[in-house]
């Protein structure tokens, strides 16, 4: 335990903030506490992490209610496998002999149990199925499946009830935790059932636990609104989705996954990045779900050809239960062939449009490092121009036979000495960043102006009045690293001044924001730098941002701000849609202006906030660029 005022430096924590009304009942402070590890579990991710929180008591709870409570549940998931190097408890006020005490005592009771280690217990289930009440129809269906497999299966399908008065749900850990297999039963009634997210969070626990592949999510009724963290977990889609698909033989096959795992290597789907050589593919087949005929028949094809082929498709290499996003940008971003199964489908596919673009890109910008084809495999009357920019091979119909025979070769060839294919050629048009750069500055010009007098940046039409969120809720969450916390201090002062009733969460090692705001903040900032890209929890806050930009359609939620030096790769990075870049030649024109005005070339800035307090000199073009990115957030606010 720490007392008084903390304030803190470290590679890997994460800070919480525990408040305690005085109106409210005895569940709120286990409530609290819940929700603070509930979002703990996806932000950790597979890396050893240290929390720094504070209990803030009021007079509603006792300090050491409120101290036992957070350290059972501490202890309890760090015990199921949460990644927690350490736990750091702020207390405010003097040195208080009975906290100690109590501490003392506990540590005592829990350092006890800790040789007892929950990962080897005796399994006494095969499969342990997790679901809301309502959706029991769907758990009979399942059960059914998996008997008609093999009766003898010793499968757990109670529904647990959560003893509201305890913090740890033990007895439903232990029961999970004694089974081989988690099968979760997503449904909208499941994921807005707090209880039942606890249990899909103690199921990737387990994950990491047994360093095995434990979790296997089937997704049976279509779900609006799922926790972004969820979405990243590849699951299996048993819904009925185009004619000719049977939700019992749909419900059959992802059984027959849960008994046959198609991968024999431990799966843990809290681990954002795991080996790089993994991601290491000959050939990546991009393809539509609609249309999986020609993908199946172009991997078995190249298989029978050349068996020591690595070969990524989506539907054996992206296991239920793995974080599928990170998965497939990365095997992209490594593969040494593309092929893409275009068609009508495909390109009305967000995921395969992401998938085609970061192909061209690389092929654009690395010509000798990437061999990427594109064949169309149903007819279309017209291709959309930006994906047309290299030749499309026409493979529809009974030409797609020849086709493969070709692929086979060229592909073969090209890795033994990279031979130019002959229909395939270098675009002579490669890809300008230049031309996005004046967009972007087309529409600062007509949208702001620099008021030189002031130093200030300002809308050319006057924001509107925003409504401030109630408490508890995030208008603005701003993800950023260590590296750029100038940055984020400066626009905490922006919003400050423009409105100080905003509800703004910092995500980083120091601030008090954590993963959930993401989720729920009505805006999100990235900033994105060298150091935040080479962190493994920041690219997950990353990919958690993109997943829920990309469920907002044509709203925009997230928005981007991109520091100099970033990266050649990961190459999806230079892709996206940046909303403000600190190396446009109009910042740096900006910053001059106003240094001729004035000796000074920095603007000061100071920040209030905890654990980022102090004051931040930064360059004016830089200012200017923050401020901009803040009116684009107000700006949406606003509406």
């Amino acid at each position: 335990m720490l007392w008084g005022h903390l304030k803190t430096r470290g590679k890997n924590g994460y800070c919480y903030g525990i408040s305690i009304p005085r109106s409210r009942a005895k569940g709120c402070m286990i409530d609290q506490i819940r929700d603070m590890f509930r979002a703990l579990v996806p932000a950790c991710g597979s890396q050893e992490t240290t929390l720094i929180t504070s209990a803030f008591t009021g007079t509603a709870k006792p300090k050491s209610k409120v101290l036992s409570c957070m350290v059972e549940a501490a202890a309890n998931w760090m015990q199921a496998g949460l990644p927690l190097k350490c736990i750091k408890i702020v207390i405010y006020g003097d040195n208080d002999s009975n906290l100690n005490s109590l501490f003392s005592s506990m540590k005592k009771k829990i350092t006890s149990k800790t040789g007892k280690k929950v990962g080897g217990k005796e399994l006494t289930y095969d499969i342990y199925i997790t679901y809301e009440q309502r959706d029991q129809n769907w758990v009979s269906m399942v059960t059914k499946a998996l008997h008609a497999r093999d009766k003898n299966l010793k499968l757990y399908t109670e529904n647990q009830k959560f003893d509201e008065e305890k913090i740890w749900q033990d007895n439903v850990f232990k029961t999970m935790s004694c089974s081989r297999k988690v099968i979760a039963i997503l449904t909208p009634s499941f994921v807005n059932n707090k209880d039942c997210l606890d249990q899909f969070n103690m199921a990737m626990c387990c994950n990491r636990l047994k360093n095995s592949q434990v979790l296997f999510p089937f997704l049976l009724s279509s779900v609006e609104s799922m926790p972004v963290y969820m979405q990243l977990v590849q699951y299996f889609d048993c819904r009925v989705r185009k004619e000719g698909d049977v939700i019992d033989i749909k419900i059959d096959t992802a059984c027959s996954l849960v008994m046959n795992p198609t991968s024999s290597n431990p799966v843990n789907p809290l681990d954002a990045n795991g080996d790089a050589e993994k991601f290491n593919y000959d050939v990546f087949i991009s393809y539509s779900h609609r249309q999986p005929k020609q993908a199946e028949k172009l991997l078995h094809d190249m298989t029978v050809a050349n068996s020591d082929l690595k070969i990524f498709f989506d539907r054996s290499e992206l296991t239920m239960g793995s974080m599928w996003q990170t998965s497939l940008y990365e095997s992209l971003d490594n593969a040494e062939c593309i092929i893409a199964l275009v068609s009508p489908a495909y390109f009305s596919s967000t995921v395969c449009q992401e998938e085609y673009n970061i192909a061209l890109a690389r092929h654009l910008a690395y010509p000798s490092g990437v061999l990427f084809i594109p064949v169309l495999v149903e007819p279309m009357e017209t291709i959309p121009s930006h994906f047309s920019r290299i030749p499309i091979i026409d493979g529809v119909g009974e030409k797609f036979e020849k086709v493969i025979i070709c692929l086979i070769k060229d592909v073969s060839e090209w890795r033994s000495n990279q031979t130019k294919i002959p229909y395939i050629q270098n675009p002579v048009d490669r890809y300008s960043f230049q031309s996005i750069e004046d967009e972007r500055k087309m529409m600062i010009q007509n949208h702001y102006n620099l008021d030189l007098k002031m130093k200030k940046f300002v809308p050319l039409k006057k924001l509107d009045t925003i409504k401030p969120s109630p408490k508890g809720e995030i208008d603005v969450a701003i993800s950023f690293a260590r590296d750029t916390i100038a940055f984020a201090g400066t626009l905490n002062d922006i919003f400050g001044k423009e409105n100080e009733k905003l509800q703004i969460s910092f995500l980083n090692e120091n601030t008090q924001g954590n993963l959930k705001d993401l989720d729920s903040a009505k805006q999100v900032i990235i900033i994105l730098s060298k150091e935040y890209i080479q962190s493994t929890h920041h690219m997950q806050e990353l990919h958690l941002a993109l997943c829920r930009q990309r469920e907002s359609k044509n709203k925009v939620v997230v928005r981007i701000f991109a520091e100099e030096g970033l990266p050649e790769k990961p190459m999806f990075i230079h892709l996206l849609p940046f909303d403000t870049v600190v190396t446009d030649k109009i910042w740096k024109k900006y910053h001059k202006m106003s240094v001729n005005e004035c000796d000074m070339r920095h603007k000061t800035v100071m920040s209030h906030k905890q654990g980022m307090m102090g004051s931040f000199m930064i360059l004016y073009g830089t200012y200017y660029a923050l401020q901009k990115t803040a009116f684009d957030v107000m700006k949406s606010l606003s509406r």
